[in-house]
């Protein structure tokens, strides 16, 4: 970003300061009445896919929309507002930040790119919301009447076809989202609170109703299994970044 020496300073103070970061009593109020389900899992594994189905499914139930500085990707579906990285617009974001007025925000280490929500982002009575292994924490604290962390995985094969579909060249890109993988599997494994959902081909429907069983329920299904696809993905992202 080619932001000026007064923003890059600001920019500077967010990052250092994004893990302490609270929302203001205002912001605090409304989100105490919301349940956030926080889906955390690796690229490709259908987390936009599996939470359209369920939202579809119950209408209690709804996709929370997050704002990144990135550039859009073609599996974003909706789930991402786009800021532009100019001096305006990040000017605006960092006033907001500073006022409290965002419900949570964080700084990818490896881009240097901005994630995070407002109260518009969460829209229902249930949020559901794709989140990264490093905002997880952050958004446990902000203050939702209930905060579930669920950790979508797959059998390997499937969860390889599905990558290598839509990163089929080695590239940059492929690259950083391997790293990205592994942080959230080696997060998943290490969070004893962590209710676990397999994905599994062909059976979406399946899928999406046991995503509404545990947000409603907050039950316990498949760790076992799905505990043992997790490392096993762990293990293939290891050897494949050697």
């Amino acid at each position: 970003m080619d932001l000026t020496p007064e923003l890059e300073h600001r920019f500077a103070t967010a990052r250092s300061e994004q893990d302490n970061y609270q929302p203001s009593d205002g912001v605090r109020r409304v989100i105490k009445d919301k349940t956030l389900v926080m889906i955390v899992a690796p690229a490709a594994m259908g987390k936009s896919y599996v939470i359209s189905r369920a939202i579809e499914a119950n209408p209690r139930f709804a996709q929370t929309v997050s704002f990144t500085t990135r550039d859009p990707r073609a599996g974003d579906d909706g789930n991402m507002r786009t800021i532009p990285r100019d001096n305006e617009h990040i000017g605006i974001l960092l006033d907001l930040i500073e006022s409290g007025q965002v419900v949570n925000y964080t700084i990818f280490p490896t881009t240097g790119m901005m994630y995070g929500t407002d109260l518009s982002s969460y829209p229902g009575e249930v949020n559901l919301m794709p989140t990264l292994a490093n905002s997880a924490e952050t958004l446990r604290r902000t203050g939702f009447g209930e905060c579930i962390t669920i950790g979508l995985v797959a059998p390997l094969d499937t969860w390889q076809m599905w990558f290598n579909t839509r990163f089929p060249e080695l590239t940059q890109e492929k690259t950083a989202r391997l790293k990205e993988a592994l942080l959230s599997i080696s997060w998943l494994l290490q969070d004893s609170s962590v209710r676990w959902l397999i994905n599994r081909d062909g059976e979406i429907d399946t899928v999406a109703q046991e995503l509404i069983t545990i947000a409603e329920n907050d039950v316990v299904t498949h760790q076992d299994t799905a505990i043992s696809y997790a490392r096993a993905i762990r293990e293939y992202i290891v050897e494949t970044l050697k």
